[in-house]
């Protein structure tokens, strides 16, 4: 049962690791407001790959294999011509929006300094969202390691690049090794994926069937909402050295949540296995639940010492010119341990419930954080605006405890085996 977490969670570590030591690396090394340029970096990549999302390619990941067995190849050719020119036509929708994001932070913001450098993430967007499609294409041929290899080794490997060329020649340069690096990685992924692509198969008629995928499509969409608005909130509504601070503390709990997931998603997962047998479904979630238990126990006394010594921490990451950044630190590190109470829950959720009453679910916790959210960046304290994550993983406790004891256990495989 652990063998593919144990795998996936080294993997994942691994990942994390450079990503934590290039993002400590260039705080380390500029001041807040050049930090807030990476940031705005993220902010733009993150919302060309969420939002030129149409569904394509959910359903080659349901159905491909499928259609390999049952020799439907021209299928396979049209949704995977589909799923990459929908990127290429939804990224030229959005670049509208986005220059409109850009010219109001670079002159509200940056003083009307970086009008271009910022033009210049639109290229990272526009090929991180095609990256992005190349890499679930591949993961629905059942081709897992490829597709990691190219979405997220290149990545790793492109940021310690990135850090060669910012001791050579500065922040600029760092920047465009980064918006280089979703290019080099289309690039790359398009290579094993070109023989299914045909401009011939596309017509403007038979684009819109992205509309079957409707639900697909707002899960995507109100995934942002749960885990990246806040970023984007901030780099409207308040400063530039509030964004850097926030964006370090946010790196803190992607780690810790990243850990959570590559640890137990695996696991998790397996039970679906077992739903023709409740007696075995029901023996299996009790091992998952002392699993959790190890491991919550283990990640509080961790989060407790991360803690005594933050400051301490923050002095040796040489991050001392990032105001209040301990108590931003101190309300990260208890996320991962929030998120780990409602972990379970929510995944048997998630994969045993009907599609409308998931995304009925994705609309509440969507409108639940981007509303803690907007109050405590317009009323509270710079100290303490990093409690808005802290307020909406409690909320999530609360929520998907409720849910699952009272509307979904009640119709779920693991009640029939207590009747």
């Amino acid at each position: 049962m652990l063998k593919q977490s144990y795998l996936y969670l080294i993997l994942q570590f691994l990942n994390l690791f450079v990503g934590l030591f290039v993002t400590l690396y260039i705080a380390q090394n500029v001041d807040m407001q050049t930090f807030a340029i990476f940031a705005i970096y993220i902010v733009i990549t993150t919302i060309f790959m969420t939002f030129s999302f149409l569904g394509y390619e959910t359903m080659l990941i349901r159905n491909i294999l499928h259609w390999q067995n049952t020799n439907q190849s021209n299928k396979i050719i049209n949704y995977i011509s589909y799923a990459i020119f929908s990127r290429l036509i939804t990224s030229g929708i959005l670049i509208i929006p986005i220059l409109v994001y850009i010219y109001y932070i670079n002159i509200f913001k940056f003083n009307n300094e970086h009008f271009l450098l910022f033009s210049s993430f639109i290229i990272a967007g526009i090929f991180t969202s095609l990256t992005n499609a190349n890499g679930l294409i591949l993961k629905a041929f059942n081709r897992y390691i490829l597709s990691f290899s190219i979405m997220t080794l290149s990545t790793l490997f492109g940021r310690l690049v990135a850090i060669y060329i910012f001791t050579i020649v500065g922040f600029n340069g760092f920047i465009v090794t980064l918006i280089m690096i979703p290019i080099v990685s289309f690039v790359v992924s398009f290579l094993y994926l070109k023989e299914y692509f045909s401009v011939k198969q596309i017509r403007y008629k038979y684009f819109f069937k992205f509309k079957k995928n409707k639900y697909f499509i707002f899960f995507g969409y109100l995934n942002y909402f749960k885990s990246s608005i806040d970023q984007f909130l901030i780099s409207i509504m308040l400063s530039v050295e509030i964004l850097a601070v926030y964006n370090l503390a946010k790196k803190i709990e992607e780690i810790g949540q990243s850990i959570v997931e590559g640890f137990f998603d695996p696991i998790i997962q397996k039970i679906i296995k077992y739903k023709s047998n409740i007696k075995e479904a029901i023996e299996y979630k009790k091992k998952i639940y002392l699993i959790k238990n190890i491991f919550l126990l283990a990640t509080i006394m961790f989060v407790i010492i991360f803690d005594l010594y933050v400051k301490e921490i923050i002095h040796l990451a040489k991050l001392e010119h990032y105001l209040n950044l301990d108590i931003y630190f101190i309300f990260a590190s208890w996320m991962p341990v929030l998120y780990l109470i409602y972990k379970i829950q929510s995944n048997i959720i998630y994969l045993f419930d009907d599609q409308k009453t998931l995304f009925k679910i994705d609309l509440f916790i969507g409108f639940l954080t981007t509303s803690i959210a907007i109050i405590f960046f317009m009323f509270s304290s710079e100290e303490y605006i990093y409690l808005n994550r802290v307020i909406v993983g409690i909320v999530l406790i609360v929520f998907f405890t409720y849910f699952y004891k009272k509307h979904f256990y009640n119709k779920s495989i693991f009640n029939k085996g207590n009747k």
